[in-house]
């Protein structure tokens, strides 16, 4: 598979006796112990605090403390990709319940890998029209949503502004949208304000639309819209706002974890591509300041020399005689050295 050999040897030694790997660089070491942790019961098995104190200096206490610590982790993972997940205490349930469990958690793999790939295209794409392509075209595969529309946050002006989404004729009107942060209970704004998900149904939170969230509903055409904030490093991006009909709301809020990760994600990117482009201001600025420098620098190193010989002229001028025909040679040389100066 090509992996990165330390990980490699994570996974070929992890086997190996005690003593050898007391000698193994710490990715091996870790592994090894957990493979013991995960195996045996650590209060009834002695030689696991033995290989933790030997290979780590661990004492009971500490490996008590670790495995707490990876079960929370475990558990918080879990949470996050929407995995419902049972301690080894607990009756399994029925077989039906077994079923559907499974069900959900092949589900939520497959989404996530679909997800795995949009991201992947994310991180390749340069340049907004580019990225908001494949967040549009990651919503309609992921979600089975075909209407969005983009705002994007002009942070000089603190508005929000129409960024497309739509097919024509809409996505002309879509690019007249402007969005003032200052406007209060618009939908778009208050996502941004909240740093979560709004939805004009009232499931997630129950709001007075205002005549800007009825606007965009009617532009999309759909029973109701779903805002998600987009926010990376701390900074407001935009909202990505999805129309959404009454019949597959449900359906859709219920990947409402996975949809706030695609968002944090197109955020990110986004957010990526705008620093590339200040960064490639300043640059493109730093190299008009060096090369302003550099000129200046040439016309006086230039000019120098060339004071130097028209002095010179100057001096076998008057050396000679007025009429000496070699006074008008002298003259042209002395206007083209003006020239180059």
């Amino acid at each position: 598979w090509h992996l990165q050999s330390f990980m490699a040897d994570a996974v070929l030694f992890h086997h190996e006796p005690t003593e050898k790997i007391a000698s193994a660089l710490p990715l091996v070491q870790i592994v090894f112990l957990a493979n013991q942790l995960s195996i045996h019961s650590v209060d009834q098995n002695a030689t696991v605090v033995k290989t933790a104190a030997e290979v780590f200096g661990f004492s009971q206490s500490d490996i008590d403390t670790l495995v707490s610590q990876g079960k929370e982790n475990v558990k918080d993972v879990a949470d996050s990709l929407g995995i419902e997940i049972e301690s080894p205490e607990d009756p399994a349930g029925t077989d039906d319940n077994v079923h559907q469990k499974e069900v959900d958690l092949l589900r939520n793999v497959r989404d996530v890998s679909l997800l795995q790939g949009t991201l992947q295209n994310l991180l390749e794409a340069y340049g907004e029209k580019a990225i908001l392509g494949i967040v549009k075209q990651g919503l309609q595969v992921l979600f089975d949503v075909h209407d969005v529309l983009f705002l994007l946050y002009d942070e000089q002006e603190n508005i929000l502004v129409g960024k497309g989404g739509l097919e024509p004729p809409r996505d002309s009107l879509v690019k007249e949208m402007v969005i003032s942060l200052e406007t209060k209970n618009c939908l778009p704004v208050q996502t941004l304000e909240e740093k979560r998900p709004l939805d004009s149904f009232g499931q997630i939170k129950d709001v007075d639309l205002t005549i800007i969230d009825r606007q965009i509903v009617r532009l999309l055409d759909k029973d109701g819209i779903l805002c998600l904030p987009m926010i990376a490093h701390k900074k407001t991006v935009g909202t990505i706002v999805l129309a959404v009909e009454q019949t597959t709301r449900s359906a859709l809020f219920s990947q409402m974890s996975l949809l706030t990760m695609f968002a944090q994600q197109a955020a990110l990117a986004l957010y990526a591509d705008g620093t590339r482009d200040a960064q490639a201001k300043v640059v493109q600025s730093e190299r008009l300041a060096a090369a302003s420098a550099i000129a200046k620098k040439v016309v006086h190193e230039v000019n120098n020399p060339l004071g130097i010989i028209k002095n010179y002229i100057k001096i076998f001028g008057l050396k000679l005689s007025d009429e000496d025909p070699a006074q008008e040679e002298l003259k042209i040389i002395s206007e083209e050295l003006d020239r180059v100066a």
